[in-house]
């Protein structure tokens, strides 16, 4: 018996043990998570000391600054208090004399009448003259004291002048900091007026409450080193606040601002809003860096960029080392002042090696990068020297068959990485750098000198306002000598804003522009930009989509071009010019100077009559040119 309970006995002892040693290791377990309990226990008490630490600091700087207020408070009391004392001491001054004088007059009489009796009463001579005496020592004192009082008077008025001055110099602080408080009151006033212009006036609204939110929104303003405002969604009544507050604030640092005004129904109260903002970011002496970014419906930018370029300049606050703008909020307008900044010289664009204020962005990242490759070679020294073998960069990183080398005169080696272009040392040919396409490293070093860039921008979806990127390049790249647009949309707003860059422009040498939508009102202001120039060689602006520049259009550009002595290729196929646009042509032809360059020209599917056709080819022929129809 005692042999067959025993195997029963080992078999219960294994299975205690086991769950003894499971019990072991749930007690481990336990152990584990109770440390790391304690430890979390540990680190929240840590971060609990740190607020409490933040928020004594907080109420120590409060307490600082009521102090210094009150300092302030007692301190005018004080001068107030000397000013009232010493203009008291004047007027006592001034009633003594004024007792003096009439004390003078009432002895003078009194001497008379005893004149009088001496006269009359030979027995009172002798009490009169010690009278008389009496009085004369009377005068005499009262003439010292009299003089004592001049004395005192002319102290008085010397020391009056520094006392105006003193009064002057209190007088105009109180005044600055009316006029700085009436001046927000106005802002107030005059944002809160309009935005109840043209609508329903709200009735019985809570005054306490509208002063409260202000108040907030101001506080807000004031304290915060980065905000971020989206400047067309804050409540018209309270941008007056906020703008108050940017204007006083000592602390911002960072500015982000939404100028969507596709929200806004009446686009004068987003421009107002826009100008108000950037007249408060000019009294700012913080802020360091500024972000504009905006959205449209159209092609073209809304134009809220105009009064914010001039804080990239000298004029601007000297803490702003960078303002960002996106180019959303260029139009025609906005970008003619952008280009005026820059000629002047007021203005700076941003450079990858930090110098410079302004930096355009766009939501092109091909266009962006590329902007971002010519800024730097602008600042490249010997970059207005020009070489023998020009390269060709393209947007999307492929290099075309008739030019894969950008060519430079001296080249270091180094890796930068990029997310659309590839640039590499070619080992075979020193001095060269190849392109290829995207997810490469760029191994460029130190670029000393370029020569000259073709850059290839087709089909990238640019709309009216990337515009305003190609004409900075223009503006301040002078090495760049091809520039291809095909297939874009920049439409007739987008030629204007481009031709801005042509007009100062003087190195560009080929421009194809086909397939942007560009009209007869675009084609005279790119013909204005090109006329003004004056060394372009090639022009393609052939098969503008929906009905082409038309007759009007062609009128325009051939106009513009026979001042553009430089040309040697026109190509102006597939726009719909008719007969009049042939007539055009053959103007331009006949009207060339004898020096002019002109040796191509082509112009198919431009719905020309045989009369017209006849025409042309008889002008190209007359001028030794090889036309197309």
């Amino acid at each position: 018996e005692a042999e067959v309970k025993l195997p029963k006995l080992q078999q219960r002892a294994e299975v205690a043990e086991s769950k003894a040693a499971a019990m072991q290791k749930d007690l481990q377990e336990a152990r584990h998570c109770l440390a790391l309990c304690q430890q979390q226990v540990s680190q929240m008490s840590a971060d609990v000391a740190s607020t409490g630490n933040a928020l004594r600091e907080a109420q120590q700087r409060v307490a600082a600054a009521e102090s210094e207020r009150d300092q302030a408070c007692t301190t005018l009391m004080v001068a107030q208090k000397g000013l009232e004392e010493m203009t008291e001491q004047y007027m006592a001054a001034k009633k003594d004399l004024v007792n003096t004088a009439k004390q003078l007059a009432a002895m003078a009489k009194d001497h008379n009448k005893a004149l009088d009796k001496l006269s009359g009463n030979d027995d009172a001579l002798s009490s009169a003259q010690l009278q008389m005496r009496n009085m004369q020592a009377a005068l005499a004192a009262s003439v010292q004291e009299a003089n004592e009082c001049q004395q005192r008077l002319k102290e008085y008025e010397r020391g009056w002048p520094q006392m105006q001055e003193e009064l002057q110099a209190l007088s105009g602080s109180v005044a600055q900091l009316g006029r700085q408080v009436d001046g927000k009151k106005a802002l107030l006033a005059a944002i809160a007026r309009l935005s109840q212009k043209g609508g329903q006036k709200q009735q019985g609204t809570a005054s306490a409450q509208d002063e409260s939110s202000a108040l907030a929104y101001y506080k807000a303003a004031l304290n915060d080193r980065t905000l971020r405002l989206k400047i067309c969604d804050t409540p018209l009544a309270l941008c007056g606040s906020v703008l108050a507050g940017i204007a006083d604030s000592k602390q911002l640092e960072s500015l982000v601002l939404d100028i969507d005004t596709s929200k806004e129904a009446v686009w004068e109260k987003a421009g107002l809003r826009a100008a108000c903002l950037a007249a408060a970011l000019g009294l700012n002496s913080s802020l360091q860096s500024l972000e504009l970014t905006g959205w449209t419906w159209d092609e073209l930018g809304n134009g809220c960029a105009a009064p914010f370029l001039t804080l990239g300049s000298s004029s601007g606050p000297r803490s702003l080392t960078m303002v960002t703008v996106d180019t959303k909020l260029f139009d025609v307008d906005s970008a003619a002042v952008l280009k005026d900044l820059l000629q002047r010289g007021l203005v700076e664009l941003k450079k990858p090696s930090g110098q410079g204020v302004l930096r355009l962005y766009c939501d092109s990242e091909n266009l962006d990068e590329w902007y971002g490759h010519m800024i730097k070679d602008a600042a490249a020294p010997g970059s207005q020297q020009q070489g023998p073998q020009p390269g060709r960069i393209t947007a999307d990183g492929s290099a075309p068959a008739d030019g894969p080398s950008l060519s430079t005169h001296s080249m270091a080696t180094s890796t930068i990485s990029t997310a659309s272009t590839a640039i590499y040392a070619n080992p075979s040919s020193p001095g060269q750098l190849l392109v290829h396409e995207v997810s490469m490293s760029i191994n460029i070093n130190s670029i000393t000198e370029v020569s000259s860039v073709d850059s290839d921008l087709s089909n990238e979806s640019l709309e009216s306002h990337h515009m305003v990127v190609v004409m900075a390049v223009l503006l301040t790249c002078p090495h760049l000598k091809r520039l291809s647009l095909d297939g874009n949309k920049i439409g007739d707003l987008g030629a204007e804003i481009l031709s801005l860059g042509l007009s100062s422009n003087g190195s560009l040498r080929e421009l194809s522009l086909a397939r942007n939508s560009i009209r007869a009102a675009g084609a005279r202001k790119l013909g204005q930009g090109l006329a003004a120039s004056g060394h372009l060689r090639r022009l393609d602006v052939s098969s503008q989509r929906f009905d082409g520049m038309g007759p009007q259009g062609a009128e325009a550009l051939a106009s513009s071009l026979r001042h553009v002595s430089s040309l040697e290729e026109l190509q102006a196929g597939g726009n719909h010019m008719g007969p009049l646009g042939a007539s055009a042509l053959v103007s331009l032809l006949r009207s060339l100077p004898p020096a002019a360059a002109l040796k191509r020209l082509g112009a198919p599917t431009n719905d020309f009559d045989s009369a017209s056709t006849k025409a042309l080819k008889a002008a190209a022929a007359e001028r030794g040119v090889v036309i197309n129809l």
